[in-house]
């Protein structure tokens, strides 16, 4: 699913996660024309799979910050991260 707000200057296609270095993935903000990134995490985690809030006003993503893949929210300026979820670990 691709949300896409029309009045913006900035869409979701553009809020993918960057492969940095193994498993740490972040996630980027850009215009348009895909043209100045600008990183909303920076964690040494996997951020991955961000799409816009319903209300258009925050970032929902899946990170494994916790130990586990869990949904988190974020403001568009890449404040206030919050944990949506806590599901146990696989096995546990």
């Amino acid at each position: 699913m691709v949300a896409r707000r029309e009045t913006d200057s900035f869409y979701r296609q553009c809020t993918g996660a960057r492969e940095k270095t193994g498993t740490n993935s972040d996630i980027y903000l850009m215009d348009k024309s895909g043209q100045n990134p600008r990183q909303l995490t920076d964690h040494q985690s996997a951020d991955r799979d961000a799409v816009w809030s319903a209300h258009g006003q925050q970032i929902i993503f899946v990170s494994n910050r916790s130990g586990n893949d869990e949904i988190y929210s974020m403001n568009l300026n890449g404040g206030n991260i919050r944990q949506l979820t806590n599901q146990p670990a696989p096995g546990r």
